[in-house]
């Protein structure tokens, strides 16, 4: 986006410099003030343009289950500081030892040990 700006303040300074035969001295004067009017409105806006266009290229970060024994550094599913959207936690705030628990009873299922009541 910063390079389509750029060619536009470009593009409107050369038109400035290229209109002497065409305008008078007031009028180009007046061509003038609204060319830099122009490129400072331009840089000042840029930002915000590129920031709505990247926004819209931003991909939805899943709520994934890792398979069983797999460790990795994917880091592409978790959000970064630059991403506008945050991340979902997993909610454990609900009953911590009942979680603990299913959470416990799931690790003694997947290593063979049956839970006794």
């Amino acid at each position: 986006m910063y390079k389509r700006i750029f060619f536009l303040n470009l593009f409107a300074i050369v038109f400035y410099f290229s209109t002497d035969r065409l305008f008078s001295f007031s009028e180009r004067e007046t061509l003038k003030y609204l060319v830099i009017i122009f490129c400072v409105m331009s840089f000042v806006l840029a930002p915000s343009f590129t920031a709505k266009s990247k926004e819209n290229e931003k991909f939805q970060v899943l709520d994934e289950e890792i398979p069983e024994g797999e460790y990795h550094n994917d880091f592409s599913r978790v959000g970064s500081s630059h991403d506008p959207k945050p991340i979902k936690p997993i909610d454990l705030s609900g009953d911590a030892i009942a979680h603990a628990k299913e959470t416990l009873d799931e690790d003694l299922k997947s290593i063979g040990i049956k839970k006794e009541d």
